[in-house]
């Protein structure tokens, strides 16, 4: 489908497609770029015989479009005029209607930096063009099972911050899974305030070593929103303020540690 086609439609009622993801056939994907020639890669590399494809030319008119209907995912180029692909993600990440929508961002530039600013703004993922079409399948893949959408209707997570179903998946046994939980919680609950030690001694080297370990520690839990946070902390750019980024840590950990209270017992409580 065109960009030209959904942008007509982006207004149209809430009923004009099937919104309930359980009982949908195709992923429903939803691609953002203001470059016709972009847009018909993605369409040629994803068909539609795997996914239920939109095409939206501006940001403006995706938020249109994510008020009417439901995505599975959102992919965004980062650069795009009036609002860019790291704004409309934040506005993205700030609604509680659209936030638990994975975001996949685009951008030619490949360097660290950028990296940072992407997950800062809550990207779950960063790809660079030009598209490798294996890869880019791959990596939509992975995102769709890991940031699996709930149907429309059922309750929100009593856990928020845990993917209590990927973890259990990589756990097998919740005795395992819990008892591991209460051992970040002991490890990592004091992590942000230890980091913002490390920067306020500008030893970067010991700063990147422990959010290294958050983030693979954190990912192996399955909680990804203090992995996402603590991957963009360790891919910090020196000359980069690391406060909005801890601030962002913080938040996710107290978010995580009063779930891991609740779902696997023991001491949880803030992060601060």
């Amino acid at each position: 489908m065109t960009a030209s086609d959904d942008d007509a439609r982006a207004g149209a009622p809430a009923t004009a497609v099937a919104v309930d993801v359980a009982a949908a056939r195709k992923p429903v994907v939803l691609v953002v770029d203001d470059d016709e020639f972009q847009l018909k890669i993605i369409e040629l590399f994803l068909g539609p015989q795997t996914y239920e494809l939109h095409c939206m030319s501006s940001a403006a008119l995706a938020l249109v479009w994510l008020r009417n209907r439901r995505a599975d995912l959102v992919m965004v180029d980062v650069q795009m005029p009036d609002m860019d692909g790291l704004d409309l993600t934040r506005r993205i990440k700030a609604s509680p209607m659209l936030s638990q929508i994975p975001v996949l961002l685009m951008s030619g530039q490949g360097e660290n930096t950028m990296l940072v600013h992407c997950l800062d703004a809550g990207a779950q993922d960063f790809v660079v063009k030009p598209f490798e079409r294996v890869g880019l399948q791959a990596k939509i893949a992975q995102l769709l099972t890991l940031h699996a959408l709930p149907s429309v209707g059922a309750a929100p997570s009593p856990h928020p911050g845990i993917n209590v179903k990927r973890g259990l998946g990589v756990w097998g046994r919740k005795e395992d899974y819990t008892l591991f939980l209460r051992k970040f919680a002991l490890t990592y609950a004091d992590c942000a305030q230890r980091l913002h030690s490390y920067y306020a001694q500008q030893d970067g080297t010991a700063a990147r070593s422990l959010a290294h370990k958050l983030r693979g520690a954190a990912g192996t839990m399955a909680l990804d929103d203090v992995a996402r946070c603590a991957g963009a902390l360790e891919m910090l750019d020196p000359d980069h303020d690391p406060q909005p980024s801890l601030a962002r840590l913080q938040q996710a950990l107290e978010v995580v540690l009063a779930s891991i209270a609740t779902y696997a017992g023991g001491q949880g409580g803030p992060a601060g």
